[in-house]
């Protein structure tokens, strides 16, 4: 198996004035972006950070630690290691995905069936 691998990185005008005003709440004006090939030969039209965006997007969204300006944050590290991995085991194993229609563990076949966040739990105390 080879491996393709490409960064990408978006880049953003940084005026101080506007970093200031507008820092918590959107980002600086784009300028451009900049493509690195690491390893293989990456298909140019399949590199993109949308995959990465959406996952990050999805973390803050269902997890509140993660979303901005809240005061849902982790007290200590462990805490927030275990809310990781149970948001982690809920969207694989627990969450129906809409474009394969059943969650991620069920489609590689790491499990027979959908399970519930009851089950997970209880799983995880065992």
């Amino acid at each position: 198996m080879i491996l393709d691998y490409a960064v990408m990185v978006k880049h953003f005008a940084t005026s101080l004035e506007q970093v200031e005003a507008n820092r918590r709440y959107s980002p600086a004006p784009f300028v451009g972006v900049s493509v690195r090939v690491k390893a293989g030969i990456p298909r140019p039209d399949r590199i993109c950070t949308s995959h990465v965006e959406r996952q990050n997007l999805t973390v803050r969204h269902f997890n509140k630690r993660f979303a901005r300006l809240s005061l849902g944050y982790s007290k200590t590290l462990i805490n927030h290691r275990y809310a990781i991995a149970l948001f982690v085991c809920a969207y694989n194993f627990c969450k129906v995905h809409g474009t394969m229609g059943c969650t991620p563990a069920v489609a590689v076949k790491l499990a027979g069936e959908t399970r519930t966040i009851e089950k997970l739990v209880e799983q995880a105390a065992i």
